[in-house]
């Protein structure tokens, strides 16, 4: 129960709650909670559910099964949508490239820029739909003259590359609004 314990005390801590704020959630006394943080008395099997419930926790982590690392990369994962490889090799970065990509994110134009890049993912939908859209009128004009898929293919090229730029465009700004706010720092 060492394990428990330390990390009751830990989360809890953590998480900037009190002792009162704990045993209030837990509808147990605070004398119960110092008991169980200075090991003087281990928490009842009943209440382990709820502790992991308040403190937002695993059980794993809780007694100390998944090291602190693993459970933080995990609870991030959670939260964030993030996968928990995209924040491991996050972690892995300098300094500076940590802070550059915090900027990025914080940034008010990227859910733009990432709208603009799934636009883009959309492109090979559309000329699946293009061609689609292509045929079934050859169907339906048979014997006329036939539609001409080069000037369409062009046009949905043509969104493509307009895309492209767009983002480009768009990560430009980003990058450079986030040197003028060090600039003025």
């Amino acid at each position: 129960m060492k394990y428990t314990i330390e990390n009751i005390r830990n989360i809890r801590k953590e998480q900037d709650k009190t002792q009162e704020e704990f045993a209030e959630a837990l509808d147990v006394s605070v004398n119960s909670i110092r008991n169980w943080e200075h090991g003087d008395n281990v928490p009842p099997m009943e209440k382990i559910q709820d502790i992991c419930d308040t403190l937002n926790c695993d059980i794993d982590y809780l007694f100390g099964i998944i090291p602190q690392k693993t459970y933080l990369v995990k609870d991030m994962s959670d939260k964030t949508g993030l996968s928990e490889a995209a924040i491991e090799s996050t972690s892995k970065l300098p300094d500076k490239q940590q802070l550059l990509l915090s900027r990025i994110l914080e940034h008010p134009d990227l859910s733009k820029l990432l709208r603009k890049v799934l636009l883009l993912n959309e492109k090979t939908l559309a000329e699946v739909l293009s061609r689609d859209i292509i045929h079934h009128f050859q169907d339906k004009l048979s014997g006329n003259k036939p539609i001409d898929s080069v000037l369409i293919n062009d046009s949905v090229e043509s969104l493509s590359d307009g895309i492209k730029a767009a983002i480009q465009t768009m990560f430009i700004n980003i990058i450079d609004d986030i040197r003028e706010g060090e600039n003025e720092h």
